[in-house]
């Protein structure tokens, strides 16, 4: 994040950790009165690239975190 006066520049990257693939990068310019919009933003990109669904099997975070760990 850089940031000149009021004004703000968020630099996001989504890297793969196990081989460092490169997945999503974006650019925000914004005020310091838009940064709520902009994590929002940037939340649903990188949900959209994951490709997250919430279902029912995944509502339950602690078994989630095991199956995560267990792959």
């Amino acid at each position: 994040m850089r940031r000149s006066g009021e004004r703000l520049r968020v630099t996001a990257q989504l890297i793969r950790a196990k081989d460092g693939f490169h997945l999503w990068s974006e650019n925000y310019d914004c005020t310091s009165t838009d940064t709520v919009a902009v994590q929002e933003n940037i939340a649903e990109q990188i949900a959209a690239v994951l490709d997250v669904v919430l279902d029912e099997r995944k509502r339950d975070v602690e078994a989630f975190t095991l199956y995560q760990k267990g792959l």
